[in-house]
């Protein structure tokens, strides 16, 4: 359709950057057949024939899904809120219109440290493989389990907090940094840099470090 026989009236815009908590949300951003709906909504306001045909632009042969399978993926991430109806497409002569879809967020921060999460059995493996490495190098008791999520919750509550206040005030070029990466890519470059807000701000974090007898 030629853009001049049509116009976009646009109700919603999407925020600079979401923080996303919910596990539940971040495991299903990571599917790999709903990740491309969210890389092709970062382009602007698109209707839902445009969603389906650049979706299987997008993906291999082997991975084209049907346009009512895309429909779902849009539909169920209207439901998380992670996509919105961001307006309304207007053609020209016509009296019908159609509705147009956006991403909440240009990028979306994933942050999973709920109960739920902690108690995962992998981390329980961790947090116990974390409480002998922590006794070995420190030449003392081994801390409890309890005193390890304890560090590590506090560890994390401030990184994320330091983090929050720099996305709110670097908006613009934090977007134009993070624009064409992937979900995944995302997460992982705000772990390393969790990393190196500890380094930064060791003072943030002796009582933790003092409860688990670590000093």
């Amino acid at each position: 359709m030629n853009e001049q026989e049509y116009q976009d009236f646009i109700t919603f815009e999407p925020e600079p950057v979401r923080v996303i908590q919910d596990e539940e949300q971040i495991t299903y951003m990571e599917d790999s057949s709903i990740e491309p709906v969210i890389i092709l909504l970062r382009d602007g306001h698109f209707t839902m024939k445009e969603i389906e045909s650049r979706y299987n632009e997008m993906v291999d042969k082997a991975d084209h899904k049907s346009d009512m399978s895309v429909y779902r993926y849009v539909k169920r991430l209207e439901e998380y809120n992670l996509v919105v109806q961001s307006g309304q497409r207007v053609v020209i002569g016509k009296t019908a219109t159609e509705t147009l879809y956006s991403r909440t967020a240009k990028v979306f921060y994933p942050v999973i440290k709920s109960e739920a999460y902690w108690n995962t059995r992998e981390m329980r493996e961790i947090i116990e493989i974390l409480r002998i490495l922590i006794g070995l190098y420190t030449k003392k008791e081994k801390p409890s389990k309890e005193c390890v999520k304890a560090m590590l919750t506090n560890i994390e509550a401030n990184a994320v907090l330091e983090l929050n206040s720099l996305l709110e005030q670097d908006n613009e070029e934090i977007i134009e940094l993070l624009k064409s990466y992937k979900f995944n890519e995302i997460n992982r470059i705000f772990e390393i840099f969790e990393v190196m807000i500890l380094l930064f701000n060791s003072e943030f974090y002796p009582e933790a470090f003092k409860e688990c007898n670590t000093e």
